[in-house]
């Protein structure tokens, strides 16, 4: 990582001015390609060519984090603000600063803020640190609605109220579950436990719905052992986020729902958990060909001028042919925002599930398309890399279209008739 920062002369590294707990843990990291000055607006600190952590006290700074470089403790007056001002560094060819609340549009205890690839990105200090994961597998997709239940599994959702019995199941106590079913709730530093996976040996289920099945989603279901491993891995870890919540509502929901749409398929596939692993936006703007976003609903409100609509746009400068899918319910402003931009926007009926095709890949995911979905909570998804699965989506959507445009028809043909048949009749 130091490398690629200097090579890109990047002095200030990362920051932590709002640490839980004690004020006495914060600390920001640097880098000096030559002497250099760090410097609020009450004090300034001289530096020698290096790395540097500088915090208000080394026991406390230990105590939860790992310093890089030598670790130096600040002058009294040195602060890090937590909002408001802007902490600079400066060698003798540049200067390099962070202004609070400005250059990301979130402050906020235990926010850290690091260089990402250059640009400025944020994690919470008590978030996990899981890496993408990649494989070959075989698997089925499956388009709901449909009859399908995952009984005996390890469950991840954020509701459940399905008529199956899970063999240990975790939602998120703003999601809630039924009553009759032995839930562990989990709350803490992401804003919703929002992701939806089940797990049994080596069986994996990723799903974009609840575990109810009767809403346009996805499911994709397939055997790995490493994509088992870390998603078990993934749950020990959420472990730490139980709460006492032990409330219920409601019955198990039940409906007949049929066997849907199905495909099987053979492909290199990506495991992602976010926000650790989280290159959704890359993903979008990577498109050349087809960009397809398939969402009940999207947000462009980011933390900086770099979200989702940025990306949109990137693909579209690439050549991309976009298209946005979203529910005839959703009534937002930015259906017309895409419309501006020249972008295609369709919308569908009873419309859940969240898919993004950029060219010939396919990322099915729990996420909304928002700022919580993308970035602030426990989210899932599986990318796969294949032609055939894209299409057969795309189909799918398209058969909903065609759907739509026979029933105008056969109303216009039935008015029609019923016209000529009144006005000639003897």
């Amino acid at each position: 990582m130091n490398s690629l920062l200097i090579l890109s002369l990047a002095l200030l590294l990362e920051l932590c001015p709002n640490p839980y707990g004690s004020d006495d843990a914060e600390y920001i990291k640097v880098y000096c390609p030559d002497s250099c000055i760090l410097k609020d607006d009450k004090a300034e600190i001289i530096l020698k060519e290096g790395f540097y952590t500088i915090t208000r006290n080394k026991s406390a700074f230990l105590e939860k984090f790992k310093p890089e470089g030598e670790l130096l403790e600040s002058p009294r007056n040195f602060s890090l603000s937590n909002s408001g001002e802007e902490i600079c560094v400066s060698s003798e060819k540049i200067t390099d600063c962070f202004y609070y609340g400005r250059d990301l549009q979130i402050l906020d205890s235990g926010i850290i803020y690091f260089r990402n690839k250059g640009e400025w990105d944020f994690k919470y200090e008590d978030w996990s640190g899981f890496n993408c994961l990649s494989e070959h597998i075989k698997g089925r997709l499956i388009i709901t609605p449909a009859d399908f239940k995952a009984e005996n599994f390890r469950i991840v959702s954020y509701n459940f109220f399905a008529d199956f019995e899970p063999s240990e199941l975790f939602v998120d106590p703003k999601g809630g579950a039924r009553c009759g079913v032995d839930a562990k709730f989990l709350s803490g530093p992401y804003r919703h436990f929002h992701y939806k996976f089940g797990v049994r040996e080596n069986k994996v289920i990723i799903t974009t719905e609840n575990w109810v099945f009767s809403k346009k989603g996805y499911i994709v279901e397939f055997e790995s052992q490493n994509f088992a491993n870390a998603l078990n891995n993934l749950i020990e870890y959420d472990k730490r986020f139980l709460s006492e919540n032990k409330s219920c509502s409601g019955n198990a929901v039940s409906k007949s729902l049929g066997k849907g749409k199905s495909t099987d398929f053979e492909a290199n596939a990506t495991l992602l958990i976010l926000p650790d692993c989280n290159p959704v936006l890359e993903f979008i703007q990577s498109a050349n060909k087809r960009l397809y976003i398939i969402a009940p609903y999207m947000s462009f409100d980011w933390f900086n001028d770099q979200g989702l609509l940025w990306a949109i746009r990137k693909a579209k400068e690439n050549g991309a042919e976009i298209t946005v899918v979203l529910s005839e319910e959703y009534s937002g402003e930015e259906a017309d925002i895409l419309r501006n931009e020249g972008i295609e926007v369709k919308k569908i009926s009873n419309l859940h599930g969240k898919a993004i095709i950029a060219d010939d890949r396919v990322l099915i995911t729990s996420a909304n398309m928002n700022k919580y979905g993308l970035k602030l909570n426990r989210e899932i998804g599986i990318l796969i890399e294949s032609e055939e699965v894209a299409d057969f989506i795309l189909s799918d959507i398209e058969s909903e279209k065609v759907s739509f445009w026979v029933i105008i028809v056969s109303l216009a043909f039935f008015v029609l008739t019923s016209y000529l048949f009144w006005k000639f009749r003897p």
